[in-house]
């Protein structure tokens, strides 16, 4: 009887250790980017064209998840992506492209081409 007692504990112990070497070994990652200071929804503020500022006229925002999903919101669609930190800010990656984000003085400014020139899109952390 005491024999079969201590092969069953035996077994638990060693099922625990298998379950909490298995869980250690995933390769989760959820929260990837959970430490960064992008993570979380940015709004545009203004857009500059020309060397003039303007208020833009709708919703436009990002959004970074701590496990590197990203979307792009405006008025009339959602773009799903993936982000990724570089030297300078963030790239979002599209199915389409690549979008280069550049993070200054606690802001992001994209820059984009327009018919009438180069637009800079300037973007404020959402709290």
């Amino acid at each position: 009887m005491k024999l079969k007692k201590i092969i069953i504990v035996t077994c638990c112990v060693i099922i625990a250790s298998l379950g909490i070497l298995l869980t250690g070994c995933s390769d989760s990652n959820s929260d990837k980017y959970a430490d960064s200071p992008y993570v979380g929804v940015w709004m545009i503020d203004h857009f500059e064209l020309e060397g003039k500022e303007s208020p833009y006229p709708g919703l436009f925002a990002f959004t970074f998840n701590a496990d590197g999903s990203a979307s792009l919101e405006d008025v009339s669609e959602t773009v799903e992506g993936t982000w990724e930190p570089t030297e300078d800010g963030v790239k979002f990656t599209d199915v389409e492209e690549d979008t280069y984000i550049t993070y200054e003085d606690g802001n992001l400014k994209m820059e984009i081409e327009h018919e009438k020139g180069k637009v800079m899109m300037y973007f404020y952390k959402k709290e």
